[in-house]
């Protein structure tokens, strides 16, 4: 994994660093994290890292140690953290300051969760600015910490040099787990030196007859890896070809445009009427509404003659066609821990709920089959919700392999909130 993000800058003699690459983490204690974070820093080939967090929530921040980061230099990101909590108990933030050589620093959280590509440093204001108010727009940010002459509503205005806890002697404070540690990756190192090196002549007697049992098992596997390589070979050329599902599905940007394109030609809010769905999947656009008091069919039909009126009275809908795709692609696929890793990471950044169903079993043989035919490819099912802005959204989301299924929008607060379904197609 590059470096080529990495920062670092002296304050009053302390050496921060920026840029880190954050990963949320799964395990429930301190030994699942501890393997956790052995297995992404092996993954990505890093060595040097810090963990964020409390309770539930834990995150880590990787670095590969070279002459930007080394051991001991403080995740500049994890103080503003903690001092933002501290201060105004805020666990969502945007942080947005000058450092002294031009360049702008931005560090955002959400849930006590450091983004993981919320440790940045911009080279120009521009750059900063712009990013502040994008996220600012797209999420409900409990502090905003950035020049007040962005204008950006409720937002305060601090230096980076006032946003990092000092000691009563006014020292910077550089709080151990906010540091750069190696990571010990090789499993169980160390220990007594004296016991290993008098283990290693009882180590060698036994090693000549060990390597070649070892020789002989191995070539053992070897030879039944052919036979299965040579028979699954063959499977392959016996069963049919099935088509790549996603090249005939138009990309979500195209099914997006599609659907407000239609929703565009329709009023949404006729007279005593309340739009309670909307409801758009590959071909069609359905929207819904519901009588208010005073609520007369007569009257939606003249300003939508072509409304289905449901059988109780109670709601009525206009379903409309959607314009032809005309983006699609049959690009290769990636492998499902990175696509995951995209979207997560993206839902994180804008506030979305976003779940996702790993790929079903493959199928069973169908009668007269010796061997079922089964697709080089894994399919997941994803979902997010609480969706403000999905043209944000979805651009964010999009990767190789990836399709909308469908979108349902409900009217809150003066504004659509949209459900987006999908499949993400995967290497098998």
């Amino acid at each position: 994994m590059s470096n080529k993000n990495l920062y670092n800058f002296n304050i009053e003699g302390v050496t921060f660093i920026a840029g880190l690459f954050w990963q949320p983490l799964s395990g429930n204690n301190a030994s699942k994290r501890k393997s956790e974070i052995k297995s992404l820093a092996n993954e990505m080939q890093f060595d040097l890292h810090i963990l964020s967090g409390a309770d539930s929530s834990f995150t880590v921040g990787f670095a590969k140690s070279n002459g930007v980061a080394k051991s001991g230099f403080v995740s500049i990101a994890s103080v503003i953290s903690k001092h933002i909590e501290s201060v105004t108990g805020s666990k969502d933030f945007i942080f947005s300051a000058p450092l002294e050589d031009g360049k702008w620093l931005f560090v955002s959280q959400r849930d006590g969760i450091i983004l993981p590509d919320g440790d940045l440093v911009f080279p120009n204001e521009d750059g900063a600015k712009a990013r502040t108010l994008q996220d600012s727009r797209l999420a409900d940010w409990k502090t905003i910490v950035c020049p007040a002459i962005w204008g950006i509503k409720n937002s305060i205005e601090k230096t980076l040099e006032e946003s990092i806890t000092r000691k009563s002697n006014g020292k910077i404070q550089t709080p151990k787990e906010s540091k750069l540690t190696r990571i010990n990756t090789n499993g169980f190192i160390g220990g007594n030196k004296v016991l290993l090196l008098s283990l290693s002549g009882l180590v060698m007697a036994g090693m000549y007859g060990y390597n070649y049992k070892l020789e002989l098992d191995r070539e053992k596997a070897l030879e039944a890896q052919r036979a299965m390589l040579a028979a699954q070979e063959s499977n392959d050329q016996l069963q049919p070809a099935i088509p790549n599902p996603w090249k005939s599905k138009r990309l979500p940007s195209d099914l997006l445009a599609s659907c407000q394109a239609a929703l565009n030609q329709v009023r949404l809010f006729p007279g005593n009427w309340s739009l309670t769905n909307v409801h758009c999947t590959d071909s069609l656009l359905t929207i819904t509404w519901a009588p208010k008091t005073g609520g007369w069919i007569k009257h939606l039909q003249e300003i939508e003659p072509k409304i289905v009126i449901a059988y109780d009275g109670a709601s009525a809908s206009l379903t409309l066609p959607l314009s032809e795709g005309v983006s699609f692609s049959d690009e290769a696929l990636t492998d499902s821990n990175q696509r995951l890793l995209d979207m997560y990471s993206a839902a994180q950044r804008y506030g979305v709920k976003f779940s996702a169903k790993p790929p079903p079993p493959p199928p069973a043989a169908l009668p007269g089959q010796e061997t079922a035919v089964i697709p080089k490819w894994g399919e997941i099912t994803w979902k997010a919700d609480e969706v403000k802005f999905p043209e944000v959204v979805i651009k964010a989301f999009e990767g190789n392999g990836m399709r909308l299924s469908s979108m349902d929008a409900v009217w809150q607060n003066g504004s659509l909130i949209w459900t987006m379904e999908g499949i993400q197609y995967v290497k098998s």
